[in-house]
């Protein structure tokens, strides 16, 4: 009675909340608050798997999303598919169109036998720090005036064409430097220029597949890395000319 109390009034004051499942990851014990994190009647949930309750908050429709939901499910599964605790499993969930990120924290529970019977653990509502964590990888990639690539990961998105110990990727590169961008910083404003460099950098990633890599290099210098754009040396050149030009008639 004692050990109910105290899990109730856990469960009645804390913001994390409680989960017990079978040795299948089936929910044996819904809390009120896992519940309400999943805008679900704690009814729905008995008896149904912890992952495939989570996974099923995604979109099928939405071909990322889909995609994503299979590897949260498989991270799940194989939690629970072992026979050792876990920690700090940060997962996301869509509740209500809205993307949240959960921490779930679990260990065995064995009989006196020791026999896996099940499992037990926390989750806690982690969106603000992870949110927080993928701004600041954001900003380490991203250009902030532009929005695409930086230097930084221009660097890092060319290193993967020269693995270590395997021969290089084919890939392309483009140069684009802006005439006369100094002249209009100083005619017309800082803040001209500023329009001027977020409109290129547009305009430029609307010339290239979504796989390939815009970056700004620095000041009014941008970089273009296309992928498999040819077969043979002639045909790459044919088409890095063609995208080039096309680059030039958009900016």
């Amino acid at each position: 009675k004692l050990v109910a109390l105290l899990l109730n009034d856990f469960e009645e004051n804390a913001s994390d909340w409680l989960w017990e499942t079978d040795t299948q990851g089936r929910l044996r014990h819904v809390s009120v608050r896992l519940a309400q994190a999943l805008n679900v009647l704690p009814a729905l949930l008995q008896n149904k798997p912890l992952a495939t309750i989570i996974a099923a908050s995604f979109d099928a429709s939405n071909e990322r999303m889909s995609r994503n939901q299979d590897v949260l499910y498989q991270n799940l599964q194989a939690c629970f598919g072992g026979d050792s605790a876990f920690r700090d499993v940060v997962v996301p969930a869509w509740v209500m169109n809205q993307r949240q990120w959960w921490s779930l924290t679990g260990k065995p529970l064995r009989d006196t036998d020791g026999a896996l019977v099940g499992w037990r653990g926390v989750g806690t509502d982690v969106t603000a720090r992870r949110t927080r964590e993928i701004e600041m990888v954001r900003l380490a990639h991203q250009d902030a005036l532009t929005g695409v690539s930086n230097r930084h990961d221009f660097g890092e998105s060319l290193a993967a064409f020269f693995p270590v110990n395997s021969p290089p990727l084919p890939c392309t590169l483009l140069m684009i430097d802006l005439d006369n961008f100094k002249t209009l910083n100083d005619t017309m404003g800082h803040d001209k220029g500023d329009m001027l460099l977020k409109q290129v950098a547009h305009r430029l990633s609307g010339c290239v597949r979504h796989f390939d890599t815009v970056a700004r290099f620095g000041g009014d210098e941008f970089v273009v890395i296309l992928r498999d754009i040819g077969t043979n040396n002639e045909e790459t050149s044919l088409m890095a000319r063609a995208i080039g030009e096309k680059m030039l008639a958009a900016v």
